[in-house]
């Protein structure tokens, strides 16, 4: 369903604003949420938060961004701040929904090994569990035990939450990936990945005001050949087509999400000529912005 407005934004699930005691973390229960919405939550992002679902048993259909993924039990979801999510679950379904401010995360996230989680904060990943492997009960023994002391605050509590969380992302981090490079990071390739999130930061933060790669360059204190590089080496894609990407995940949410018109969201974007925008969008993703939004709602 279109919104007439721009994408909600929310702490939790129609939640404006954080309460002071939950700022950094909230944990519950899938059904304590989804019971409140007939096991369907509506299409929305969260700024700032990173959201962990941890299926243990029975399906959620996911929409992320613009794309339905089918998720069984066991298994972990991740979705990156920024991005728009819905879920619909089967009712009965068990399980828990992590949200995590992502300066909390950052606060605890400054070893190599936590670097192998780093992933889950960019892109969102459906990783699915085998129910019979050590490491899928370890994970679920993590997640009950946040749970429980989030529920029942103690003397030492942040700290407490802090040691478990940090052995969630490790545990995380193990799990089997078909693109993981089993070989361990190097000091070198640590500071890469550091120096690429920065740029991916930079881009979330200033891609609507269309700064060209010389001036992300520039702001990051390197040259675009260095940057060029670096992007390539790590994600294939140049520094251009990660900014045109990102464009367009945000010119594809508001066409799903939202009834704006296309002129509309070609201003939202920083674009000053709707006519252009839709050239754009056309050119980048191979289909009129109409033409989306019409397959994509139908």
């Amino acid at each position: 369903m279109l919104m007439a407005k721009a994408i909600p934004h929310y702490f939790l699930y129609g939640e404006e604003a954080p309460i002071h005691e939950l700022e950094f973390l909230h944990i519950e229960t899938i059904a304590d949420r989804n019971q409140l919405h007939h096991w369907e939550i509506e299409p929305h992002r969260h700024d700032n938060l990173l959201q962990i679902v941890f299926i243990e048993e029975g399906y959620i259909k996911s929409n992320i961004d613009t794309s339905e993924m089918n998720c069984y039990g066991p298994a972990i979801v991740s979705i990156p701040p920024t991005v728009v999510h819905g879920f619909k679950s089967q009712p009965g379904t068990k399980g828990y929904v992590l949200t995590i401010a992502e300066s909390f995360l950052q606060q605890i996230s400054d070893t190599i090994e936590q670097d192998n989680f780093a992933q889950l904060r960019h892109t969102p990943k459906v990783l699915s569990l085998d129910p019979h492997t050590k490491i899928t009960a370890e994970i679920a023994s993590t997640i009950r035990t946040i749970d429980h002391e989030f529920r029942w605050p103690q003397s030492g509590r942040m700290q407490l939450i802090s040691a478990y969380l940090n052995i969630l992302m490790i545990q995380i981090g193990r799990l089997p990936c078909p693109t993981e490079n089993k070989n361990m990071v190097s000091t070198q390739q640590f500071k890469q990945m550091g120096i690429f999130k920065n740029f991916r930061s930079l881009v979330d933060h200033h891609y609507k005001e269309h700064w060209s790669v010389q001036r992300y360059a520039q702001h990051m204190g390197m040259s675009e050949g260095r940057l060029n590089t670096l992007c390539r080496k790590i994600v294939d894609l140049s520094p251009s087509q990660i900014i045109h990407n990102r464009m367009i995940i945000e010119a594809k949410r508001n066409l799903a999400y939202t009834s704006m018109p296309v002129s509309v969201i070609a201003y939202e974007l920083g674009f000053k000529d709707p006519a252009y925008f839709s050239r754009y969008f056309a050119k980048q993703v191979g289909t009129a912005a109409s033409s989306f939004r019409d397959e994509y709602t139908d």
